[in-house]
């Protein structure tokens, strides 16, 4: 491990210009990770530019509610393509957001979802972490954990966070937690941030309630669905979400699904969850992926959630 993290270090230290990249439709895990790189190589090599790349055009959701930070002002590519890539929680490279760790001179992939595709220079992929962030944490307390700033702990423990489900999925490990004994170390207070993660309006609320009229239990099949039409979130007056969470833990329930309009980005997108299930293959075969318990994808039409549905069915029982 320590050799891998060795060539990681090393790469970094060789580049005064560095762009970190992320997943399209990130995540707090995958922004969480690119967040908690700038801050600590910002601090610990005040001479080297550090930017996040596509900002610029992301939807504002995570940025303004839990990343205290100001945007980062968009460089050209000509110094993107004299620039280290460093990209986190990307499986492949067609899931890089902007496209533009193509034009690096030199790339670095961290990564912890199964079958990650070996597309940079330097890859350190993983599926034992429970998350990018986890395994960002592991890189910058191996490296010096004295540039591991309160901002920094917070970004690291927020994408942990938000990618194990406040520690509830089975990607949770006895190392996840060692890690994050680590962060409370060095946080001022971690509450906040669980704090915001639960908060709610009481428009959330109402639209919780509606939500509730709109899933279908099918305990034959131990499957649960949701289809959200398409102008409810703006009728509402709250964000777009999966609210894949409203049908979990669920007794006779399996596998849980959840559809709905994204108006930014102008597409349906599905979640998959399941309590022991391998549901990877379902997603595959619509073009999607993730981990064994939780996946995503997008789909071209709410036709096609039937047939969603349909093979979830199959692996159900």
């Amino acid at each position: 491990m320590g050799n891998k993290l060795d060539r990681i270090i090393e790469s970094i230290k060789d580049y005064n210009k560095i762009s970190l990249f992320f997943h399209i439709y990130p995540d707090g895990d995958a922004l969480g990770s690119v967040f908690a790189l700038r801050e600590f190589i910002r601090h610990k090599y005040p001479h080297k530019i550090v930017n996040i790349i596509g900002l610029d055009s992301l939807e504002k959701k995570y940025l303004e509610k839990f990343i205290p930070s100001r945007l980062d002002k968009q460089p050209s590519d000509e110094w993107i393509k004299k620039s280290m890539g460093i990209i986190c929680d990307t499986a492949n490279s067609d899931r890089v957001y902007t496209q533009k760790h193509l034009l690096c001179e030199r790339t670095i992939s961290i990564d912890h979802h199964p079958n990650s595709e070996e597309y940079a220079f330097l890859c350190w992929n993983d599926k034992n972490y429970s998350s990018c962030c986890e395994m960002i944490g592991e890189i910058l307390f191996y490296w010096n954990k004295k540039y591991i700033s309160n901002v920094v702990a917070q970004y690291i423990y927020f994408g942990i966070v938000t990618d194990t489900n406040r520690f509830f999925y089975s990607n949770t490990l006895s190392s996840t937690f060692t890690l994050v004994s680590k962060l409370y170390k060095v946080m001022d207070n971690p509450t906040p941030i669980l704090q915001k993660l639960n908060e709610r309006s009481l428009n959330d609320i109402k639209f919780e309630e509606y939500i509730y009229s709109l899933i279908n239990f099918n305990t034959k099949k131990h499957v649960a669905s949701l289809l959200i039409p398409k102008l409810m979130f703006k009728k509402y007056k709250v964000e777009a979400s999966s609210m894949i969470w409203t049908m979990a833990n669920v007794k006779d329930i399996n596998i849980w699904t959840s559809l709905y309009y994204d108006t930014t980005t102008r597409v349906w997108k599905c979640s998959i969850r399941s309590k022991k299930i391998d549901v990877r293959p379902v997603a595959q075969m619509f073009n999607g992926g993730g981990h064994k318990n939780a996946c995503g994808l997008i789909l071209k039409s709410e036709t096609e959630f039937t047939n969603v549905i349909s093979e979830l069915e199959k692996i159900s029982l």
